[in-house]
């Protein structure tokens, strides 16, 4: 797939005209220095509450056990032997028990979005599934599709496959970009087209970031934030009722409240 001058020209000025690029910078989670606390972020920061601090229960998590949030060298992933593994997030729900956790560790007791379970309680979940895969380091990430890492996360809730997009830019390298409806419609938009494949969408966003001189994940972000944005500036002015609990509006028919089309994924 060979993405031309003026598809990339067109992106890049549609990303000039949408998205502020100056002062720019990845925020700390896309830094994680140890894959439990990248998974923590990932099931916090998923649609807060307005009084809601996702960064504080990370904090609290690595206050309580001893162990730093954040990687001393950003771009350096650390050696596998200096992290905490999932193993021992799952210890220590299973040493202090998950009302401790809650209690003690966290100070948390949000439940997840259109479910009835805790975001502690998914993280340990979501702990043992990954596990499960054979997945206990920030390494082991990129050892599995990521719609494998996704089924997986989708076993102890149905919103695991938006979580795990949180969980996959927090531990990717810089180059990580995912065809979803964001993308597409971000894409679709700047080039005039009503559809866009999600590996076209992909290449195109990854060229046209390559094109600004920004990190491809970077680039992803802030688009995934500027539609966001537009979707929740829509709904603020739609009639109550209009839309069914957890509906987003979106200029693209069929796609759901992240931008997914139900068809695709």
């Amino acid at each position: 797939m060979s993405a031309t001058a003026s598809e990339v020209g067109r992106i890049v000025a549609a990303v000039v005209r949408s998205i502020p690029l100056d002062k720019l910078e990845l925020p700390e989670e896309f830094f994680p220095a140890h894959l439990s606390v990248a998974l923590i972020e990932a099931v916090f920061r998923f649609r807060p509450g307005r009084r809601d601090d996702p960064a504080a229960s990370a904090e609290r998590y690595c206050r309580y056990f001893g162990i730093p949030r954040a990687r001393a060298r950003r771009w350096k992933t650390p050696p596998a032997h200096r992290q905490e593994t999932l193993g021992e997030l799952i210890a220590h729900f299973r040493d202090i028990g998950l009302e401790g956790m809650k209690s003690e560790v966290f100070r948390a007791r949000q439940r997840l979005p259109g479910t009835g379970m805790a975001r502690v309680e998914y993280v340990m979940h979501a702990a043992k599934a990954l596990r499960c895969l054979g997945i206990d380091v920030l390494q082991d990430m990129s050892s599995l599709p990521a719609e494998e890492i996704e089924d997986a996360l989708r076993s102890p809730s149905p919103i695991g496959d938006q979580i795990v997009e949180n969980l996959l830019m927090y531990t990717s390298d810089d180059d990580f970009v995912r065809g979803d409806g964001h993308v597409r419609g971000f894409v679709g938009e700047a080039l005039g087209e009503r559809a866009v494949s999600a590996a076209r969408a992909k290449y195109l966003v990854r060229h046209s970031a390559y094109e600004l001189i920004l990190a491809p994940r970077f680039l992803y972000l802030e688009i995934r934030r500027h539609r966001l944005a537009r979707e929740s500036r829509a709904r603020a002015l739609l009639p109550l009722g209009t839309l069914r609990e957890g509906e987003a509006p979106s200029p693209e028919r069929g796609l759901d409240a992240w931008g997914k089309s139900p068809a695709t994924g």
